[in-house]
């Protein structure tokens, strides 16, 4: 007997869903901040390379804005291995192990970090550096890492009144 389930079981069992858009959905960030991981995971934020790769004019060159590295702004480079990003990340103490799957290298963060609101702190810190990165690219302001810390802080004490009730206070104590 045929039934539109069984199609759709047959159809999707082997498609491999990547794990990390789970977290995505699954975390108690606002949408803008879930749209925007998405878009980061799957490769189609707007970084310079990415316009490079679309053969867009970039007025001050294909490299980062938040250090002086002189490296192609990338995903990884922007949100993983610049010097501001570096320190956001040992100020959070997650650490990003090199490797190429990142699926792996999340899980090994993630089980590091071990809080249960890792995703939310990673989803918010990226947003943050996005913002200082566009604030330097569009309007000239020099990026501090004062006001990404402002930011991000407020952005998450916001975030505990969206988060289970049973996880509030842990983000509220690791906030402190």
């Amino acid at each position: 007997r045929f039934s539109a389930k069984q199609y759709y079981v047959l159809v999707h069992v082997p498609i491999q869903s990547n794990k990390l858009l789970a977290w995505i959905w699954k975390s108690c960030c606002t949408l803008k901040i879930k749209v925007f991981a998405w878009l980061v995971i799957m490769d189609r934020i707007n970084t310079k390379d990415m316009l490079q790769r679309r053969h867009w004019n970039i007025e001050d060159g294909p490299n980062c804005v938040l250090c002086q590295a002189h490296c192609l702004e990338d995903i990884n480079h922007l949100f993983f291995s610049c010097n501001f990003s570096c320190r956001i990340w040992n100020y959070l103490q997650i650490e990003w192990l090199p490797g190429n799957d990142m699926m792996q290298i999340a899980q090994q963060a993630r089980r590091a970090f071990n809080k249960p609101f890792f995703a939310e702190i990673v989803f918010t810190a990226w947003w943050h550096i996005w913002l200082l990165r566009n604030a330097k690219v569009f309007r000239h302001e020099r990026p501090y890492f004062a006001s990404w810390k402002s930011g991000f802080v407020h952005d998450l004490t916001l975030l505990s009144h969206r988060i289970k009730p049973r996880i509030k206070e842990g983000l509220l104590r690791w906030i402190d």
